[in-house]
């Protein structure tokens, strides 16, 4: 007698999951639709398997009448065979599902569906033959003698799960890929002890165990479905593309960003904007069908083209400009939303999928495009983000020790004496692995890292170190010039620390004097504005670099306690070519010598700019022409050597 107690087992806990499935139908994941497929063909397997054994013993009772067994014992044996075969077929085309992995090639296509076919043959032939099973003459059910190939193709779909598992295992959470190994073990299990009596009709219940796994960790929507568009999100969009990296597959992708999204969030609010982005998201699902979506960010899209559709990208960006250029709806509100589309090539644009990540990571950044509509892969700065990395680490290895940090001076000539009475503080990062990294660059990213204050401070110590030990006042110099960025000024006590360090050294304020770039101009406002009067009160002095080369309002500039500018070097090279450069210099010059405020000409590199800058009447100036750049020791020798600066 067969023990059928199992199957009932099965079928309630399969029945289960179909119901509460069916109550959570709003999953929209790709692999759940596979996968409720795969709880039908169990259900069925099961559901066959219990006729058949039930029939069975009725026979074998003599229970009911020998006609009406037969045929529901045949009938139910055939759902079984059939269904149980699938099984295994499904189970494959999950785990494909479940990886993201899609079927392109003629190849896969047979080496996935061949073997089913085979089987399924054998078994249309089995009532005449007896092939796969058969009913002997008191209808007690015998294994046909092809019914290994049976057990051959579940093997042959449960090694191939097994190495789409271990292929693609980083597209997966890791409890899914121990689920995936557990379907491989149970339904093994299940069938070795059904070959060792058949009797036990334990495999249906070994697979219903692990369809409840299966379903326990698949029902887990945020980890790939966004919430608020009902789009599969970033997470999907990544393990997707680790599998495509994995088969070389070559792929279209379209970036959309929405660039006046911080706009429109300051103008209507997140909950409105949030609305625009649900209906853009529902255009984008209509329209490129032949498209998976996936959200990126809150206002950022992929659409990847799937292979053979027939659309390309440049047609997909061209439909979404054409609905962009109409607006969206959100309540009350109909508005624009400023789209912006790139065309990304794999692997050609990104070869591996960490350069794919750190490409996209770049191109949705906010402001990257610039009110464009369109930009092209090659806009997007890769090689100079990898330096800024590299530098990030170099600067955190030698903040501790300032080792590479090498500080140099050039002197600044007094136009009118035509002696060197000033010092310009120049600073380099020495590395082996980059060369010389500029003050600019390196300055820039000390910033974002957090160690800007520790290297200006030990900058500005060398240079109070460098003065009193040198003794460099008693060659005529009178001011020291070193740049002040405004993420110092930003700070509350960004001021008590030049103080401190100044007074530490016993120097006059009125030797220091401190450059200020254009950026200081914007934030001119609350603590930066303090910070600068307080140092100005104590005496220090101020300079603006660059004046001319960017954002100068004369209004801010006259505010601002100035005793000179630097002149843009572009500009003041303009002006020996154009007459109408000139006529704004000249200008500039007079006007701001009206107001007390002293001029100095850098980057002069010849004689000819030498003598320009002196037609407009520049106090100062400085260049290669005039004298190199020199360490603290070079300095002291090149002043004693002029023999024109001792005093």
């Amino acid at each position: 007698m067969r023990v059928i107690w199992f199957d009932v087992c099965a079928l309630w806990i399969l029945f289960e999951i179909l119901y509460t499935y069916i109550i959570r139908r709003s999953l929209r994941v790709r692999q759940n639709y596979i996968f409720l497929i795969q709880v039908i063909v169990v259900i069925l397997t099961t559901l066959g398997s219990f006729v058949s054994s039930a029939a069975q013993n009725a026979v074998l009772r003599g229970d009911v009448s020998v006609l009406n067994s037969i045929e529901v014992l045949e009938a139910s044996t055939y759902l079984y065979m059939a269904m149980h075969i699938l099984t295994p077929l499904f189970f494959t085309l999950y785990v494909y599902s479940l990886l993201g992995v899609e079927l392109t090639k003629l190849s896969e296509y047979l080496g996935l569906f061949m073997p089913i076919i085979t089987a399924l043959l054998l078994l249309a032939a089995t009532p005449a033959s007896g092939l796969i099973f058969y009913f002997d003459g008191l209808h007690l059910y015998h294994r046909g003698e092809y019914m290994w190939v049976f057990y051959m193709v579940s093997a042959y779909y449960m090694v191939y799960s097994f190495y789409l598992a271990i292929m693609y295992r980083r597209s997966a959470r890791k409890e899914i890929i121990i689920g995936l190994f557990a379907f491989v073990f149970f339904s093994v299990a299940g069938v070795i002890i059904q070959l060792m009596n058949s009797n036990y009709k334990v495999e249906d219940f070994c697979n219903s165990i692990v369809v409840v796994m299966l379903y326990v960790m698949i029902e887990r929507p945020a980890d790939y479905i966004d919430s608020q568009t009902d789009l599969e999100n970033a997470n999907a969009f990544y393990l997707n593309m680790i599998t495509k990296y994995r088969r070389l597959s070559r792929f279209d992708m379209v970036l959309l960003t929405i660039d006046n999204l911080a706009f429109l969030d300051k103008q209507i609010g997140v909950a409105k904007s949030d609305l625009l982005l649900t209906e853009a998201a529902n255009f984008l699902e209509r329209y490129v069908r032949s498209a998976r979506i996936y959200r990126l960010g809150r206002g950022a899209f992929v659409l990847v083209l799937k292979e053979k559709s027939g659309v390309g990208p440049e047609e997909v960006m061209k439909g979404i400009r054409e609905r962009f250029v109409e607006s969206f709806t959100a309540g009350t509100y109909s508005i624009l939303l400023f789209d912006c589309c790139c065309h990304i090539e794999c692997p050609k644009d990104a070869g591996t999928f960490d350069e794919l990540r750190h490409l996209l990571s770049l191109a949705v950044l906010p402001g990257f495009h610039k009110s464009r509509h369109t930009f092209e892969v090659t806009d997007v700065d890769v090689e100079g983000d990898n330096r800024k990395k590299d530098i990030d680490r170099i600067l955190k290895n030698a903040v501790e020790t300032m080792d590479g940090l090498l500080i140099k001076y050039q002197p600044v000539m007094n136009v009118k004496t035509g002696r060197f009475d000033g010092v310009q503080l120049r600073t380099v990062l020495s590395t082996k692995e980059k060369g010389a990294i500029s003050r600019r660059e390196y300055l820039s990213v000390a910033q974002d890292n957090g160690t800007a204050m520790r290297i200006e401070r030990y900058i500005y110590n060398s240079l109070c170190d460098f003065i009193v030990s040198s003794g460099i006042r008693s060659l005529g110099i009178r001011d020291f010039a070193i740049d002040l960025p405004v993420g110092a000024l930003m700070m509350k006590d960004g001021s008590d620390g030049i103080l401190q360090i100044t007074d530490e050294h016993g120097i006059p304020h009125h030797l220091i004097t401190f450059e200020l770039t254009e950026d200081v101009l914007m934030h001119y406002q609350g603590t930066v504005k303090y910070n600068i009067e307080k140092l100005r009160e104590r005496g220090f002095a101020f300079s603006l670099v660059n004046y001319g080369g960017g954002y100068t309002d004369a209004g801010t500039i006259l505010k601002m306690p100035l005793s000179s500018v630097t002149l843009d070097k572009d500009l003041t090279m303009s002006g020996l070519k154009d007459d109408r450069a000139d006529t704004l210099l000249q200008c500039s010059v007079k006007m701001l010598k009206n107001f007390n405020i002293r001029i100095k000409a850098e980057s002069v590199e010849n004689k000819r700019i030498e003598e320009y800058v002196r037609t407009l009447g520049c106090d100062m100036m400085q260049g290669y022409y005039l004298s190199m750049v020199y360490s603290g020791n070079e300095l002291v020798r090149f002043l004693r050597a002029e023999g024109m600066n001792a005093v």
